[in-house]
């Protein structure tokens, strides 16, 4: 798990949990009248004349409840029903003194206040879907990926539950308003479902980071890996010294590539970049009529005179006789082709 990325895993896992326990209340409100779910209800109306029914009605998705001496809370809830249809002329049988909106589009209430139980059922199947894979996100960025999937179902399912459920339970408000009867929606129910809303948009943005940004980590370290497995690595031990016996660290090489001393010389070592000298690993060459040695030629100018050295661990180098010039060949990625011999002067110059 990426350090920087766990609070944008944990973020989401917080907030899915808290919207499970909101869906759960709205959910389960009506099915008993103890606290606190006896303070959910959806609709709260003046039903006194309608006969049968009680003065404040408080309407739920099982039954209907009566107001528990007008602190809101539901009392002596009816009996349970799943899915209740917003419709009065349904629980209290009858259609006297109910409010006409109710019997003109009775399909309408029926259908929507249905959905709307089943939507809170959906919704919270895959808000805990979205919270499982986000623990499992934890530990994977495939998983972030999965959450984010499911959390954004589970956004679009709140949303179409929070719509339907605000139409229908408004809808009824203003039927009873148009009879000239008093109606409030339930603030806290309708509080809940719009805060999951909230709550489910807000972690699918943090995954969606979290995502995003375990992403560009992961395509980062690749990259790295890659590069670092193009630095040949060497022994301890097998490396070249030179002067005084200073080790130098490998780096990346093509075939021209010049490399800045990294040890002090003695004389005929490698200089230092302070003391004007310099070091250079020699483009690899075939030299005419000469014998194959692995590894690279190195070459070093300082002090009065030159140094060769092979950079094959095994193979140690020494200094030929100045008998003739070099001759430039073709060379191999791993072979190097030396002449017999290698023209050297004291002036640090080599014959090319």
């Amino acid at each position: 798990m990426h350090v920087g990325s766990a609070p944008l895993i944990l973020l989401p896992i917080i907030l899915l949990s808290a919207a499970t326990i909101m869906l759960f209340f709205c959910l389960l409100a009506g099915v008993t009248n103890h606290n606190p779910l006896n303070r959910m209800w959806f609709l709260q109306a003046d039903t006194s004349a309608i006969p049968g029914a009680p003065k404040l009605s408080h309407f739920t998705m099982y039954n209907v409840c009566k107001d528990g001496g007008g602190g809101g809370l539901n009392y002596n809830c009816g009996k349970r029903s799943a899915a209740f249809p917003m419709l009065p002329q349904s629980y209290f049988h009858t259609d006297q003194n109910v409010p006409g909106d109710f019997l003109q589009r009775p399909k309408t209430y029926y259908y929507l206040s249905r959905f709307s139980y089943a939507f809170y059922i959906i919704t919270l199947w895959w808000v805990l879907l979205a919270l499982a894979a986000c623990v499992v996100a934890l530990l994977s960025n495939l998983a972030t990926g999965v959450a984010a999937a499911l959390t954004f179902v589970a956004a679009l399912s709140m949303a179409f539950l929070a719509s339907i459920m605000t139409a229908v339970y408004v809808m009824a408000q203003k039927a009873f308003h148009d009879s000239g009867h008093f109606a409030r929606v339930g603030v806290k129910a309708f509080a809940f479902t719009w805060t999951s809303l909230v709550l489910i948009c807000l972690s699918l943005t943090c995954l969606l980071a979290a995502w995003v940004y375990r992403r560009r980590r992961g395509r980062q370290s690749k990259r790295d890996s890659f590069d670092q497995s193009l630095i040949p690595s060497r022994a301890p031990g097998s490396g070249a010294s030179y002067g005084d016996g200073g080790d130098y660290h490998e780096k990346q090489r093509g075939p021209d590539y010049y490399r800045p001393a990294t040890s002090g010389g003695g004389a005929g070592g490698y200089g230092d970049n302070e003391r004007g000298g310099y070091s250079r690993e020699e483009p690899r060459r075939g030299l005419a009529g000469g014998a194959m040695v692995g590894g690279n030629r190195d070459v070093g100018v300082g002090g009065g005179g030159e140094n060769v050295h092979l950079n094959t661990p095994g193979v140690q180098s020494a200094p030929a006789p100045a008998v003739g010039p070099v001759g430039v060949g073709r060379f191999d990625q791993e072979q190097v082709v030396r002449s017999p011999g290698i023209g050297r002067g004291t002036s640090g110059d080599t014959g090319v």
